[in-house]
């Protein structure tokens, strides 16, 4: 069984990744805040055993910061 800490360990680069390219765009997070804005809002219906790296990877490149603020300011309201 693969628990969320190993798709962490494999996705961490590209995690790495899309915050520098959010930190270009103004908004400043970190790798950790990320993933669990992901697993709350992108995977929140998902077990770990049932994602696969590949869509794990497509989503996080799919993620625009636009996506990430209206997500997460409606987790606010």
């Amino acid at each position: 069984m693969v628990a969320f800490n190993e798709l962490y360990q494999q996705v961490a680069f590209v995690l790495s990744m899309k915050c520098e390219d959010f930190a270009l765009q103004g908004t400043h997070i970190t790798t950790e805040e990320l993933w669990e804005f992901c697993l709350k809002h992108l995977w929140q219906h998902e077990q770990p055993e049932q994602l696969h790296i590949h869509s794990l990877i497509a989503d996080l490149f799919s993620l625009s910061v636009q996506d990430y603020w209206s997500l997460h300011s409606a987790e606010s309201s």
